[in-house]
């Protein structure tokens, strides 16, 4: 990704790095501006201007949305591996975060999934 980038079109293009990376669990900003060879002030600023959310949330937003995805079509896989899968490579601060998150740990929320 080393193109000239607007100040529209960067965050579709941080859109498009979380999409692409979320699994990975060194993803953050510092990822995202070095891949778009862009200053992290800069895109960090830019991307919360247009999205209203800083790129970390956007992130745990996005993992949290897989992490749901995973246990509804896949209720086999452990939450382990989910978050595993979702780039956390702590499964602890997976379910802190889900927890902080959707108001309950992920093993609640596959119970409830798979009591409906």
């Amino acid at each position: 990704m080393n193109m000239e980038y607007t100040q529209t079109d960067l965050p579709a293009a941080v859109l498009e790095i979380i999409t692409e990376n979320y699994m990975n669990p060194n993803l953050n900003v510092t990822m995202a501006a070095s891949l778009l060879n862009k200053n992290l002030d800069y895109v960090s600023k830019t991307f919360k201007k247009s999205t209203g959310y800083t790129i970390l949330e956007y992130i745990q937003n996005y993992r949290m949305d897989k992490a749901k995805d995973y246990m509804e079509k896949q209720p086999e896989l452990s939450v382990r591996e989910i978050s595993r899968l979702v780039g956390y490579e702590h499964c602890e601060s997976f379910i802190r975060l889900f927890k902080r998150k959707q108001g309950m740990t992920p093993g609640r929320y596959k119970t409830m999934l798979m009591n409906n």
